[in-house]
């Protein structure tokens, strides 16, 4: 039976959270996307912070971070904090807290939930925060099975209760930018 925290704190050990697809076209991207939708003084959660990988783009726009994790990065995150001390970062258990976020991030969270969890986190996400902007593995780009905790989903269906913004992909990533849809009375 797969135990998500031995899963994250091995993967941590052996060779960091970060995927390592990740490249400077898609940090660029991300960037991009980002500053369309943060600002200084935003408050913005992201949901799933890992080592801090977004600490520099956080440092550069200033707005306020609320961090929050699975299981303890605080070790990664300190380093990063040494180096981009410039914003407000606060860590946060998105079970008990009652802010309302103008952003969520969410990158890379949701291949790795399992399907039956899915629509649980991505309304837990999208109840805290104003927009969501969240990105996937939409595609074969990593081994997808069980034991390296790594799902595909119909994400289009999933996200079928919001507006999305827009959406784009780069490489094997997806991106969305959602938003909750007005009710018309």
């Amino acid at each position: 039976m797969y135990d998500y925290i031995k899963y994250w704190k091995d993967r941590i050990k052996n060779h960091g959270s970060v995927n390592s697809s990740i490249n400077a076209t898609i940090i660029d991207h991300e960037n991009y996307l980002l500053s369309k939708y943060i600002q200084k003084n935003d408050l913005v959660l992201d949901y799933g912070i890992g080592e801090g990988r977004l600490f520099p783009f956080y440092n550069k726009v200033k707005p306020i971070v609320f961090g929050y994790d699975i299981i303890d990065y605080s070790e990664f995150i300190n380093k990063q904090r040494e180096k981009h001390n410039k914003f407000e970062y606060y860590n946060c258990d998105v079970t008990s807290t009652k802010f309302s976020f103008d952003v969520v991030i969410a990158f890379s969270i949701l291949t790795h939930i399992k399907p039956f969890d899915l629509r649980r986190i991505i309304n837990e996400i999208m109840t805290m925060g104003k927009i969501a902007i969240i990105s996937a593995y939409n595609d074969t780009a990593l081994e997808i099975n069980e034991d390296t905790y790594c799902f595909l989903h119909d994400y289009e269906e999933m996200f079928s209760d919001y507006k999305i913004l827009e959406t784009e992909k780069i490489d094997k990533i997806q991106y969305w930018v959602l938003k909750k849809q007005s009710k018309i009375i």
